[in-house]
């Protein structure tokens, strides 16, 4: 179902609130909007200053019958409500805790430098926040605060738990855990020695803090993507350090740490790892997925997956997005697990140059994976994007923003899909096989293009384009552009098929330049014949010639 508009600040988030669905969004208006789908009805969350402010970065976390839901708002210009300067940056929190409309909007950074919050808690009225925050100026820092009374009330002043000094050290990428009353924040934190992976830990709600402790040592080697774990009394981190997946487990909350084997390493030379995902099922098997980025131009992402029973041994990494490796892109991967831990993968894919949702299943808990399949309504009908994937029970929700052909460049037309869907359940449509190329096609479509050309049906040559490049460039503009070319012949030498779905055809044809007069000069191109190779795509079902700038440059990167 369409469940509405959407700008592209950050991908919808679907919860389960006592079981029931919900939806949070920012709308085409830029508000903050929870569309609840038992009573079918939006709810407004957020709006801040927002006449003169930019909503972005949605963080939920749910509690029994409690939602809360925070962001950030940046100002365009001073505030005449006295909430700041222009460019101050501020993180927000609005509660509900009936299921019904939610509070006002809670100011809970101080400071003017705050990016896009993280929630967590527990069900007896914890709430916690931390954020990345630039307030030092040339550092960024790591700032938290908490509520105890299920986000009526919050700390007046936040706390910094970093710990290199302001102005010398850069803190990022946090990632919060809550269990009961313990809590631990797992970040990244780079200074002149490399880039380091530190743990802290409260026991009483984060109310106090113990000193961090450095499970990854800095080194010259770049730590991304920290990830906290817990599972049956025990504590995992998880990071890339390089061309590794590593990891560290602590069996006392936190106050020492065991370094774990390497989980996956990269042996290709100019590979690289990209992306990280790691979450428990409720049997406490870890589940590991992360990205694996080609040296080719464009540098396509490949997703990988990898699972433990004890959250130290992993299996061999097996890869999730079907076709060539590297030759094409999946990334942005969710997951979700059913009430028998049955596993969905869903990711964005560029498969069919579009992107698509497309995803994975298995039924064994990781054990073993089907071919994956489309979760979308396929690419014919424009792009779909920025997945997001629950389960509750036996049942899987999605959602994603899909644009139109006539929207696909406008970022804010995106209309807001939810659909459930049934991984044990495969269609034609679901199948990759649907869109396979049909390379007959190819010399066909070159024909008609020339043959165009020499008619000078412009409008005929238009049609021929890539869908990119006709969804930015009217035809009326492309007509326009055309003319000063004569085309009388041409002929086809070769053609080549680079990929599954990209050719190169090398052609001769002869044209000429018929005088003409420019800022008072005259130009002429005499006839002539010439040898040119042409990139050729197929999407959409059939193949389209590339546009190319006088730069040589697509409008997308393939």
């Amino acid at each position: 179902m369409v469940v509405g508009q959407s700008t592209t600040r950050d991908k919808p988030l679907l919860q389960f609130r006592q079981g029931n669905l919900t939806h949070v969004r920012y709308s085409a208006l830029q508000t903050l909007t929870l569309h609840d789908f038992q009573s079918n009805k939006d709810v407004l969350v957020g709006l801040g200053d927002l006449d003169n402010a930019t909503l972005d970065g949605i963080s939920t976390f749910s509690a029994d019958a409690n939602m809360y839901v925070a962001w950030r708002s940046k100002l365009r210009a001073r505030s005449d409500k006295g909430l700041g300067e222009g460019n101050d940056k501020m993180v927000y929190v609005a509660r509900s805790t009936s299921g019904g409309a939610f509070s006002a909007p809670t100011r809970i950074s101080n400071g003017n430098g705050a990016f896009p919050p993280i929630l967590a808690g527990n069900k007896t009225g914890d709430v916690y926040a931390v954020w990345q925050d630039e307030r030092a100026g040339a550092s960024f820092d790591l700032h938290f605060n908490v509520s105890h009374d299920f986000g009526a009330t919050w700390k007046e002043k936040d706390v910094r738990l970093d710990i290199g000094k302001e102005s010398e050290s850069f803190s990022g990428e946090p990632n919060l855990y809550a269990e009961g009353k313990s809590l631990w924040l797992t970040w990244v934190e780079s200074g002149k020695n490399g880039c380091g992976v530190y743990v802290r830990t409260s026991v009483d709600s984060g109310e106090s803090w113990f000193d961090a402790v450095e499970v990854a040592p800095c080194t010259s080697h770049q730590s991304l993507y920290p990830q906290l774990v817990y599972r049956k009394g025990q504590l995992f981190v998880y990071w890339f350090d390089q061309n590794k997946v590593r990891g560290a487990a602590s069996a006392d909350g936190g106050k020492t740490w065991n370094q774990l084997v390497h989980i996956a390493t990269i042996e290709a030379e100019g590979v690289s790892m990209q992306e990280l995902l790691v979450k428990a099922d409720s049997a406490g098997v870890v589940h590991l997925i992360f990205g694996k980025k080609g040296n080719a131009k464009g540098g396509r992402t490949n997703l990988y997956y990898t699972r433990s029973d004890d959250g130290a041994v992993f299996s061999p990494a097996a890869r999730l997005n079907s076709g060539v490796e590297y030759e094409s892109s999946a990334i942005l991967a969710q997951i979700a697990f059913d009430n028998a831990n049955r596993v969905q993968v869903a990711w964005q894919d560029y498969r069919f140059f579009r992107p698509i949702v497309m995803g994975n299943f298995s039924p064994d808990q990781g054990k073993t994976w089907e071919v994956d399949s489309i979760l979308d309504s396929g690419p014919a009908s424009g792009a779909s994007q920025f997945p997001h994937l629950v389960a509750n029970d036996a049942q899987w929700w999605l959602s994603y923003i899909h644009y139109d052909r006539a929207s696909v460049n406008k970022m804010e037309n995106g209309s807001v899909v939810v659909k459930q869907i049934d991984p044990t359940k495969k269609t034609a449509d679901s199948s990759p096989d649907k869109y396979k190329v049909d390379t007959s096609k190819l010399e066909r479509r070159v024909e008609a293009w020339w043959e165009s050309r020499l008619k000078a049906d412009w409008g005929a040559t238009y049609e021929l384009m890539d869908p990119f490049m006709r969804a930015s460039t009217k035809k009326a503009t492309y007509i326009a552009s055309q003319g000063f070319v004569n085309y009388y012949a041409y002929s086809i030498i070769r053609t080549e098929l680079l990929t599954n779905n990209q050719a190169k055809v090398t052609l001769k044809f002869t044209s000429e330049v018929p005088e003409m007069e420019v800022n008072g000069k005259t130009y002429s191109v005499p006839k002539k014949e010439t040898e040119l190779v042409q990139d050729w795509i197929w999407v959409d079902g059939n193949w389209y010639f590339l546009f190319k700038d006088l730069m040589g440059s697509n409008f997308r990167e393939l």
